[in-house]
């Protein structure tokens, strides 16, 4: 049952955001399937923000953007990357990477913002909007101080965005890791027979023409060929993704792809690996900036402090976490 009111993105826009190849923690996707199919991957209800009462489209955007993002008065801009990352807003939450990069790139041109401190706990999310983002925060950290601390969870296009920075930690509990890139297919041709349903597909450029154009449609075996193209293009997808990491992280191509095994690990073994820099809590991190940023000794303004990953989730209407960033 849906509590909120039906709005038009949940529709073309959100199916679209869902869509195509993902690089994401699979035990955070197989728990989504799962939910799904069961009847309980419904829409939550969203914040009173974002339905829009008595609120202009320009409000409400104004008040998205203030859920993501803060400055307080030493110049430490932090932004808040929280939940599966999509290029669109969704019913189900988590991160618009539009949205962030206009963030990143407002951080960019403000001068009165000395430096930026990602605060991130997400599985991962389409790979669609991930390459843009992550290019966005490593032009920001070419210009400014940044650093990445995991607050939960970094993995997979989470981990290709927070390792554009120049610093990364995260605390103990953390888990950090899951470089792959997937997309998933599936044939319903037995089902679709076994009612007596036959589905047959007339295109220009299909398998008779040795194309794939209409491959993938429902009830239609999957051919060799379409499997094919699937797979070149997770492999294109996954290459960028490794460059990514590697150029971030100042590691070898070879030593990023000896990595990408799907694993995810504790923080201190994530150190040993080079995929952070430490281990530490976010205030340790917030400070290490501040001394970057040679703002250490001043006290912040406190109508503008900092925000909490934990202060923004009461802030959203979302309980805190717990537990090891699951």
């Amino acid at each position: 049952m849906i509590t909120g009111p039906i709005r038009s993105e949940w529709t073309s826009a959100c199916l679209s955001s869902h869509m195509g190849v993902w690089a994401v923690e699979p035990g955070y996707a197989r728990a989504v399937s799962a939910a799904i199919l069961a009847g309980a991957g419904v829409p939550r209800p969203t914040p009173r923000s974002d339905w829009g009462d008595g609120l202009s489209p320009a409000e409400q955007e104004l008040q998205k953007v203030r859920e993501m993002w803060s400055v307080d008065g030493q110049g430490l801009g932090v932004l808040i990357l929280d939940g599966p990352m999509q290029k669109f807003d969704s019913k189900f939450g988590g991160v618009n990477t539009l949205r962030a990069r206009k963030v990143v790139r407002s951080a960019m041109r403000d001068e009165s913002v000395r430096g930026v401190l990602a605060l991130i706990d997400s599985p991962g999310g389409t790979a669609d909007g991930t390459l843009e983002l992550a290019d966005d925060l490593a032009a920001l950290a070419r210009a400014k101080p940044t650093a990445t601390h995991v607050a939960g969870t970094m993995a997979s296009a989470a981990l290709w965005v927070g390792t554009q920075t120049r610093r990364v930690t995260a605390g103990p509990a953390d888990l950090v890791g899951s470089i792959g890139t997937y997309a998933v297919v599936e044939d319903w041709s037995k089902a679709y027979a076994a009612e007596g349903v036959s589905v047959e597909v007339i295109a220009a450029g299909g398998l008779d023409e040795g194309g794939v154009k209409g491959q993938g449609v429902q009830g239609v075996p999957l051919s060799d060929a379409f499997r094919a193209e699937v797979k070149k293009v997770v492999e294109g997808l996954n290459e960028l993704f490794l460059r990514g990491v590697a150029n971030g992280r100042s590691m070898t191509l070879e030593r990023v792809r000896a990595l990408a095994d799907g694993r995810v690990h504790l923080a201190a073994e994530a150190v040993k690996l080079g995929l952070i820099d430490a281990v530490e809590t976010a205030d340790q991190a917030a400070a290490a900036l501040l001394s970057m940023i040679g703002a250490a000794g001043k006290k912040p303004e406190p109508a503008r402090r900092r925000m909490s990953l934990a202060r923004a989730r009461l802030e959203l209407g979302r309980p805190p976490r717990n537990g090891a960033g699951t």
